[in-house]
């Protein structure tokens, strides 16, 4: 039987590369430079990818960002947080950068545009890279899978669910229960195609289908909540 992952944490001194004990300290307000946060990602996104999640050091991505480890903490707080944030930040930005420019009174074009962007992201080869990472790891680390669907595909649902609402508000779509559409569109919309290439299988539609499909999904749902 193979032995539990222990969550990388330090302590709380500010001591360079810290000790692997203690726990993570906590961060006073949001971070000051988006810039070495995104250094921190790029790093983990290149380590993690080389090694995986059991054999991934925090400290090693401390170096290769050249910051401290306890800066890293102080961005992310445990090991499991940094290797899905490497996946799950570019894709929950995306959707709030979406979600903020659509219109709730035009819910076919705005429905159209999420649909592509979430089946485009899903499907991208980093993403599939760390999913299969994820499958290998969570077995023996549970809060790297927590962490992952709390951060990611519930994160991403309630974003959803939110301009699902604003249509209901805006009276172009007649939903009782945001979070239940919000789970039956996306669940529509991903379909098997990130399945088949997880298995290794390839992709069933090429970029004019994909639009295609989405486009259908969105007329399904359209159809079935028109207010």
């Amino acid at each position: 039987m193979r032995k539990p992952v222990q969550t990388e944490t330090v302590a709380s001194t500010d001591a360079g590369d810290g000790s692997e004990g203690g726990a993570a300290p906590r961060g006073r307000g949001r971070p000051r430079d988006p810039g070495k946060r995104l250094g921190i990602l790029a790093a983990a996104r290149e380590h993690f990818a080389e090694v995986g999640f059991d054999k991934g050091s925090v400290d090693r991505v401390a170096a290769a960002a050249s910051v401290s480890k306890v800066t890293v903490y102080k961005y992310f707080p445990s090991k499991e947080v940094l290797f899905n944030a490497v996946v799950n930040e570019p894709i929950r930005q995306a959707f709030e950068l979406d979600l903020a420019a659509l219109d709730p009174t035009t819910p076919q074009a705005s429905l159209e545009k999420i649909a592509e962007t979430y089946l485009t992201l899903i499907t991208a080869p980093e993403i599939l890279a760390h999913i299969r990472l994820l499958h290998a790891s969570v077995s023996v680390s549970p809060a790297l899978g927590h962490d992952f669907f709390n951060s990611g595909p519930e994160a991403v649902m309630q974003e959803l669910g939110g301009f699902l609402r604003a249509c209901r508000d805006a009276g172009s779509l007649k939903i009782r229960n945001a979070p239940q559409a919000a789970e039956q569109f996306l669940g529509m919309v991903r379909g098997n195609e990130q399945a088949r290439l997880l298995m290794g299988q390839p992709a069933l539609r090429g970029k004019a289908a994909t639009r295609a499909y989405c486009r259908a999904c969105v007329g399904l749902f359209v159809r079935a909540y028109a207010a």
